[in-house]
């Protein structure tokens, strides 16, 4: 009986998921309507599903507010023409989308590449020999390098900067500099340091004296308010900064089905999370205060498909509302 109740409670204004119905809920609406800052969790990254829910709340808070800022943690899906970026983009050409994630210091550099070769060759040609040692082994190089050569490197590349450049050039410059001195902070302090280094880069981005609405997309184990892994999160860092402008919603599900490069599909069904019934196929929206005696995992599996939290806490303390599916499909075929 009582989650008919909770689902009742979300039976207001529509919201398109998946060429479906999903009951978008007014007071959703308000929540949006006093945050700054607006999160939304995977608990798997490269499902398609999730990215299409993804650009429906851009599309459903596009309507009424003024859209600053899109950030991805999967940097791919900002620095190359790709169609969500395209999407975003029909909706206000004004809309910033960024990658934040550092240390894919290879996929942004060869997604730079594409770019800039056609764009600014001159510019392509400078930063090509200041990174003419990624053809080696990439991971044994740049952990090779100490404080003096990092320091180097990312001095040479803001020097670039008095060149002749676009908007884009510059970002591109930007999104280097981000994953060189993550490499340099996790050589000497661990990956402990890589919340932190998000959040300053979403900082310095947004800028304090910018009063429009961002979008941040991530994994749970990033975005969740709740501390976890020997580590401060994103999410931690954003309601410290924010406070009550900060809106954030989970994600959860009951199974994961991946579909495999082999032609076979397997189901990782979710033995921590919250379990619920009678759920639709395009999902459900909760406020998480309904849910205060339910436990949650901060998310299901890792970006390896494999990491599983072995322990519960209460759902209410790390989200506001949560976005449950019964089953997300993952298409690892052309991965």
């Amino acid at each position: 009986m009582k989650l008919f109740g909770i689902i009742l409670l979300i039976s207001i204004s529509p919201l398109v998921v998946l060429g479906q119905t999903i009951k978008y809920p007014e007071r959703l609406n308000k929540d949006i309507e006093n945050s700054k800052i607006i999160a939304l969790c995977e608990c798997i990254h490269g499902s398609d599903q999730l990215l299409k829910s993804q650009l429906n709340l851009i599309k459903e808070v596009n309507k009424k507010e003024k859209i600053g800022f899109v950030f991805f943690e999967r940097n791919g899906l900002y620095l190359n023409n790709s169609a969500i970026k395209t999407e975003i983009l029909k909706l206000d050409t004004s809309i910033e989308v960024i990658g934040y994630n550092p240390g894919l210091l290879r996929s942004s550099f060869l997604l730079i590449k594409e770019d800039l070769e056609k764009s600014n060759p001159i510019l392509w040609d400078k930063i090509s020999l200041l990174f003419q040692k990624l053809d080696s082994n990439e991971s044994y190089y740049w952990y090779s390098l100490n404080d003096s050569q990092y320091d180097s490197l990312i001095y040479e590349l803001n020097n670039l900067k008095r060149l002749k450049l676009n908007l884009n050039d510059i970002k591109y410059i930007a999104q280097l500099e981000f994953d060189l001195s993550y490499f340099k902070h996790k050589k000497t302090k661990g990956d402990s340091v890589r919340d932190s280094l998000m959040f300053q880069y979403i900082l310095r981005e947004i800028g304090s004296e910018n009063n429009s609405k961002a979008i941040i997309f991530g994994h749970c184990g990033h975005l969740s308010r709740v501390n976890s892994y020997r580590k401060t999160n994103l999410g931690f860092y954003l309601e410290s900064r924010f406070k009550e402008q900060f809106l954030l919603i989970g994600n959860d599900t009951r199974e994961i089905k991946l579909a495999l490069k082999n032609g076979e599909t397997r189901y990782d069904y979710n033995k921590y999370g919250l379990k619920l019934k009678d759920v639709p196929t395009e999902g459900i929206l909760i406020p998480t205060s309904e849910l205060r005696r339910r436990k949650y995992s901060v998310y299901l599996v890792g970006a390896d498909f494999n990491l599983k939290r072995k322990y519960r806490l209460p759902i209410y303390k790390e989200y506001d509302w949560l976005y449950y599916f019964n089953t997300i499909s993952v298409d690892l075929t052309n991965k």
